[in-house]
């Protein structure tokens, strides 16, 4: 995270929620409910699927709050772990298919046609590619580039060293490029 100086405020929402205080939790909510969905968006088949995973993770959340524990792993951090459980059941239970409906996903944000299809395209061949990627993958480069986590905040949701989580980031890098490389010679 790199808004360091409301991690306190955070934290003493975390230790009220914990207590079992709703509203504390509602505020949690509010600061992280737009982060997971779009987490979960990007890597599901509809934002339908997502608004309902989403709400999921938060119940999940709330059920379970009374045994969270602060650590220097980020609140925001526990409920991607959260949310990457309930993806790998969603595609467990519905099998792995393309990852967001683009149509839902881009909407029509204020783009001309035009660059409208040529988003779209865009999007689906880096989502193509990005499911040739191992699953440790593509939740790196999700949470570093779709989330913006920092490094040190991506380690601590995957519960690796950021060492590790450089050196995977650098690896699927490489593979998209070469990816693109491969694409581009056929177009």
């Amino acid at each position: 995270m790199t808004e360091n100086k409301s991690l306190p405020a955070e934290e003493a929402l975390v230790l009220q929620a914990v207590r079992g205080n709703g509203s504390a939790f509602t505020e949690l909510y509010d600061m992280h409910v737009e982060r997971v969905f779009r987490h979960v968006t990007f890597r599901v088949n509809s934002v339908a699927d997502a608004e309902d995973i989403t709400q999921e993770v938060f119940l999940r959340a709330w059920r379970s709050i009374g045994k969270y524990k602060l650590t220097e792993k980020p609140f925001l951090a526990w409920l991607y772990t959260i949310a990457h459980n309930l993806i790998v059941d969603y595609y467990r239970k519905n099998g792995k298919g393309e990852h967001v409906q683009l149509d839902e996903a881009i909407g029509s944000a204020s783009l001309s046609h035009d660059d409208e299809v040529d988003a779209i395209l865009d999007r689906t061949v880096l989502q193509k590619m990005l499911t040739r990627l191992s699953d440790e993958q593509q939740l790196v480069l999700t949470l570093r580039f779709v989330d913006g986590l920092e490094h040190n905040d991506v380690a601590a949701a995957v519960g690796k060293s950021q060492a590790a989580v450089r050196v995977i980031q650098f690896r699927a890098l490489q593979r998209l490029r070469q990816m693109i490389g491969e694409v581009g010679q056929t177009w």
